[in-house]
């Protein structure tokens, strides 16, 4: 069978012995393999929706159904997720090697696409088509074996993964900057430069930042600063 077969065969009722339009668009299911439904138009111009397994025959010169109630209005169906297959479009291999135009397609008895036909009568699988388009089908050809699934482009917000990397830097930055530079004390603090450190103050790890009976210079204000100490170290100094 052939899709050019389908188109304008009138759909004839038996129940009720009734012409009730011609197929004029056939809709294919996404990966363009099976048909989907079929568009009826009748004389009125109202358009109307076939599914296959409605028909009960495919006669030589119309489709059979049982009765009219299997035809539906087109307005109540959703065709998103069908497609229309092309027709009159120049066929390419992957390598850009013209291969000719398509005339028609050969359907088997469960209304699954099995080739393309093109003008010259060459033969297309399939399984053979790489993508298509409404102005053009690219099919594999000469035993190419090619993902082309791996050609799709991809997005990348680049302002997203800039702000990322900041992110991980910026921590790094501060803390190095505390080695370099540690924090500054405030003005406030610096009343007790020139006093005298009435207990060892050490750090979390341990370490001297300033022993007992020691003078608390600015160097040391510091230090004490960036290691948090600055309260103990105001604590205990006195005058000398």
């Amino acid at each position: 069978m052939y899709l050019s077969e389908l188109l304008q065969k009138p759909i004839l009722s038996l129940y009720e012995g009734e012409l009730l339009g011609n197929i004029t668009k056939v809709f294919f299911d996404k990966s363009k393999k099976k048909i989907k439904s079929f568009e009826i138009i009748n004389d009125e111009e109202i358009s109307y929706c076939l599914y296959p397994k409605f028909i009960y025959t495919l006669g030589k010169h119309a489709i059979t159904i049982k009765n009219k109630q299997h035809l539906v209005l087109s307005l109540n169906e959703n065709n998103d997720n069908a497609t229309l297959l092309p027709i009159n479009v120049k066929v390419y291999s992957l390598q850009g090697e013209y291969l000719g135009v398509v005339n028609d397609y050969s359907i088997t008895d469960k209304y699954e696409i099995e080739n393309l036909i093109l003008d010259n009568q060459q033969l297309i699988n399939i399984n053979d088509i790489a993508s298509c388009s409404n102005n053009s089908v690219v099919v594999y050809y000469s035993q190419e074996h090619v993902n082309i699934k791996s050609f799709r482009y991809r997005i990348q917000n680049k302002s997203n993964n800039q702000d990322n990397a900041k992110v991980k830097v910026l921590p790094k930055l501060f803390a190095s900057f505390n080695k370099i530079a540690p924090n500054p004390s405030s003005p406030k603090e610096n009343f007790i430069v020139g006093r005298i450190c009435t207990k060892d103050i050490v750090d979390n790890q341990q370490n001297i930042i300033i022993k007992q009976n020691s003078t608390i210079t600015e160097q040391v204000l510091a230090l004490a600063s960036s290691k948090n100490k600055l309260q103990d170290l105001m604590k205990y100094s006195k005058l000398k």
